[in-house]
């Protein structure tokens, strides 16, 4: 058993505000307990005042259910001159089990 976390990245302008956020990367990472994989979100800035936090909901046989949170804030670095974007990271944790089929043929 271990934990896999997946980051959904997305963005758009500071100014776009009617415009929707569009995906610009994914990130998927394996941990052997919980607890490290919390230190990686932690180090990964998600745990900080400046970002805002609410949770990520499915339609699960008909009812909402929360499966992780959606982590929003301003973003910019060197590579796009300066300019500023809002970045709304999809965050979810899954627990992965592994459980082999004996028998199976081709």
């Amino acid at each position: 058993m271990y934990y896999k976390v997946v980051i959904n990245h997305t963005s758009r302008g500071v100014d776009e505000t009617d415009d929707d956020f569009r995906k610009f990367d994914t990130t998927d990472k394996d941990f052997s307990t919980l607890p490290l994989a919390l230190d990686f979100l932690k180090k990964q800035g998600y745990a900080s005042k400046d970002v805002q936090k609410e949770p990520m909901y499915i339609d699960y046989k008909g009812k909402e259910k929360q499966t992780g949170w959606i982590f929003s804030f301003i973003n910019s670095d060197i590579s796009h001159a300066s300019e500023k974007w809002v970045q709304q990271d999809w965050v979810e944790i899954f627990v992965m089990e592994s459980k082999r089929i004996d028998n199976w043929k081709i």
